[in-house]
């Protein structure tokens, strides 16, 4: 058996990908043969023009490290009984999940003092819809008004006559600043009045 492990590697992540992109294999810690080696680099070609193989099957045949051998007489290792073109048992077979596969995970989760429901199943999801959303604003809407100040509870609600350009604030009611504000200012502005006018007198 020749390998062992994948031919691109790194120290990161990122260092493997970079050699996936320019095709880098380091034989240096397997024992190959020269052809073997040959043989691997020639099938992971970047380019797929010149890999070994996209010209005819017999090209890879015809290889020095195959050369020779008559593949017609070779066992497959494992030859798929299927009982129709469109048979799909293996494949389920193969990403089927089983309760115990993951009992290693299990494991590991409760040495590390992770909290673990094992009759727990993922069918028991609850996702969370656009409706439910939309109760929980509401709900939040209705808590957050009871923080309101009484002023501004009194104001009238904006509708459709009002007239552009104005905002949907109520300027005139009772308890809005700008009222507040604007009788101070009116307040202070006729006793600056009646004082002129007392010391003209």
């Amino acid at each position: 058996c020749y390998g062992g492990e994948p031919p691109f590697h790194g120290e990161t992540e990122t260092e493997t990908h970079t050699n996936i992109l320019r095709g880098k294999i380091d034989f240096t810690d397997m024992d190959l043969q020269p052809e073997i080696e040959d043989f691997i680099r020639r099938l992971l070609t970047i380019d797929p023009k010149n890999r070994l193989g996209s010209k005819s099957f017999e090209e890879i045949t015809n290889h020095p490290w195959l050369k020779g051998h008559d593949t017609s007489n070779d066992e497959p290792p494992f030859k798929p009984e299927l009982a129709n073109p469109a048979d799909t048992q293996y494949f389920e077979q193969r990403y089927s999940f089983k309760e115990d596969d993951d009992g290693d995970i299990l494991e590991d989760m409760q040495d590390s003092g992770s909290v673990v429901v094992n009759d727990e199943n993922i069918e028991t999801f609850q996702s969370v819809s656009v409706q439910q959303l939309s109760k929980a604003n509401e709900e939040l809407a209705k808590k957050y008004e009871h923080l309101k100040s009484p002023a501004d509870k009194k104001q009238r609600p904006s509708t459709p006559q009002q007239k552009r350009g104005r905002s949907s604030f109520d300027y005139d009611s009772p308890g809005s600043p700008f009222r507040n504000m604007l009788s101070r200012r009116k307040s202070h502005f006729n006793s600056r009045i009646i004082g002129t006018d007392n010391d003209d007198d």
